[in-house]
This record gives C-alpha cells, structure tokens and sequence, in this order.
C-alpha cells in the first residue's frame, strides 16, 4: 500500500509541473478582438488524483483476493502432505507382515537342488506299502536308512476292500452278500466264495460298507460278528420311488478268528455297477 502512495505523490507531482510548463497561462480571444488571459481549472487534476485512487484501490484488491488465493492454496497443499504422510504410515503398517515372512524366507535353507517334492497322497501311498506285504517288513531296514521315512504295515494288519460286480441282487432275510471282487487283501482272510473275512489279529478294528437300494426298495443291511449285529445301515429307496445310497462305519473290538460278514435283514434289491458306484466292504486294524 505504501508503494502506491509513494506513486501517487510523485505522479502528483509530476503533472503539477507539467500543467505549469505547458498551460501556464492560456490566452483565449475575445470577440471583441482583445485576448484574455485565463489559468486551467483544478478540476482535471482532482478527476485525475480520483481515478488513480480508484486505481490504486482496485489494485490493492486485486493483491488482497491473490493473497487469499496463495493461502487457501497453501493450506490445502499443507492439508494433502499430512494425507500422504498418513497413507505412507498405514501402507508401512499393512506390509510390515509381508516384509516379515519375506525376511525369514530369505532365512531358510536353500531347499534341495532336486526340486521340491511331491505332495504326498496318503490313500495311494498307503496301498502302496499295503501290497507290498511281506516284502515290506524285509526291506524296512533299507527304507529307514534312506531319508524319506515311510511306514510300513507288519502281516496280520488284517486290511482288505472288496465289492460286488456289476448286477442287480435280490435279497431275502438273512442273505449273507457275497462281495466277489477282492481289490485288496492283505493276509487273504477274505472268502469271496461266502463273503466272510476272517479276523487275523486280535485288535480295534474299522469296518465299513455301502450299499446301493433299487426303486421302491428299503435296504437294511448289517454288519455281523460271529452271528451278533454290531452296526446297521438303511437305504431309504422306497420313498419317492428312487434309487438311495446308505454306508455304515463301525469301529469295534474283534478277536482272532472271529467271522464278520454283511448279512441283508429284509427283502429288497441292491444295485452295484461300475456307472452308478459299486457295493463295497472294507476294514483295516487299527490297534
């Protein structure tokens, strides 16, 4: 503000001397043929001292509504770095794990130069070393040795999985099921003549099977020891007048020789095909 006031004063200053050097006196004629003499008016000079305050004003204005500008501005720059400043500690916050198990990684031993190894599958794994049988217990001192550990059935594990072919089989009360495919028998206690496995070891043991019930049948079937139910299983076709699939799981307690089979309770129709599943029977020592 000072600085235009400065301004003014010498622009002021200025045109008071030029009115004197250039109007002076100004001689006017007169009508009569006799000039007169007339000096210029302070009108111009106030018109012109008021338009440069007009002037001076807009422009002090005009630095007032820029000094806003730049303010507002500076705040907002000032609002956005404490933003950042806060997205860069959430961001740090949110990979601190990850910059965590990236380290420990980096920890590790280096893995083997073979290459990682296979994931391994425990139901054919186990098949594996099932069949193997014997020749298992002989070679077990080789495989202890060797790094990978792998653990090996002794005879009299008492593992077998049977099932029936493909047909359809009517039922009546008592009807021991035949199970005619032997897909695994370990001692070969299991007579695919008769359907009876022949407990080899005395032991808690797990036994299961599944049975398939035809349209508009019930199927109950059951596991039996030695003459003795010891689990049943229901196959609800009849409802609805659809085929329905039960499978009973028994884990019990079972003595050397003793007979166990899958006997029918009432009659009924079971279906058994490679398209539809199979009826199974299974069980293995547990103890």
């Amino acid at each position: 503000m000072m600085y235009w006031l400065v301004l003014v004063f010498f622009i002021l200053l200025s045109h008071t001397k030029a009115e004197k050097v250039l109007l002076g006196k100004i001689k006017v004629p007169d009508i009569n043929g006799d000039d007169r003499t007339v000096y210029s008016s302070d009108e111009s000079l106030r018109r012109l001292v008021e338009s440069l305050m007009e002037r001076v004003d807009r422009q002090d204005a005009k630095i007032q509504s820029l000094e806003m500008v730049v303010k507002d501005t500076m705040e907002d720059l000032k609002r956005k770095e404490n933003k950042i400043s806060q997205l860069e500690r959430e961001l740090r916050t949110v990979l601190k794990p990850y910059q965590n198990l990236a380290n420990n990684r980096k920890d590790m031993p280096a893995e083997n130069s073979t290459g990682p190894s296979r994931p391994r599958n425990i139901i054919s794994d186990d098949m594996d070393v099932i069949h193997s049988g014997q020749e298992s217990v002989m070679d077990s001192n080789k495989e202890q040795s060797s790094s990978k550990s792998v653990r090996v059935l002794p005879n009299g594990s008492g593992a077998f999985s049977v099932s029936l072919s493909g047909q359809d089989l009517a039922l009546h009360p008592g009807l021991v099921i035949a199970f005619d495919e032997v897909q695994l028998d370990v001692d070969g206690n299991y007579h695919p003549g008769d359907g009876v496995y022949t407990v080899p070891v005395s032991g808690v043991y797990v036994f299961t099977w599944c049975i398939t019930g035809t349209t508009t049948d019930n199927v109950v079937t059951e596991l039996i020891v030695n003459g003795s139910p010891r689990g049943t299983a229901f196959s609800d076709a009849e409802s609805g007048h659809t085929w329905d699939s039960s499978t009973g799981v028994i884990v019990t307690s079972v003595h050397a020789d003793d007979h166990v089979f899958i006997r029918s309770k009432f009659s009924g129709s079971i279906h058994s095909s490679s398209s539809y599943g199979k009826a199974r029977f299974s069980g293995w020592r547990l103890t």
